[in-house]
């Protein structure tokens, strides 16, 4: 069986270019919302200690402020792998198409791969979390339930 090498038509060229661009302008928005988590986390955890805990603040005056920005600068640290695959996978899909080169193609496609895969383990992550967390609050809403008998 004869090898042959995969060749892109223009309509494919095109449209791998504007997928790098759009890939790397995700990035920067992924970038700047992850800058304002990290901003908001170090407001929380600073800014928070020196706010007394009224009553009022609900689930804050119980959990703390502190909590809170350290979970939000954890959320910061998740965004950081995909964010890295986009722009890794814009810069090859730019550099493929310029200079016709497989390797960087190849890279494009790598990179593209990883982010879906991350993002797809991300989310059966989080609807795993979702789905115990239900389960804890009806099991907290039971026995809540039942104490007040």
């Amino acid at each position: 069986m004869e090898e042959k090498d995969l060749q892109l038509l223009e309509e494919s060229k095109l449209y791998v270019s504007s997928m790098g661009k759009w890939m790397k302008f995700f990035a920067i928005l992924s970038c700047i919302g992850a800058g304002f988590m990290v901003l908001a986390a170090l407001l929380l955890i600073l800014v928070g200690s020196f706010i007394p805990l009224a009553e009022d603040l609900g689930v804050l005056s119980r959990v703390g402020t502190g909590v809170v920005g350290f979970i939000y600068l954890i959320i910061a640290a998740v965004y950081i792998y995909p964010i890295i695959y986009l722009f890794r996978a814009s810069a090859a899909a730019r550099l493929a198409i310029e200079s016709k080169d497989n390797v960087q193609m190849t890279e494009f496609l790598k990179n593209n791969k990883s982010f879906w895969r991350y993002c797809g383990i991300l989310t059966i992550v989080l609807f795993c979390f979702y789905i115990v967390l239900i389960i804890g609050f009806i099991i907290a809403g039971v026995a809540m339930g039942l104490s007040s008998l």
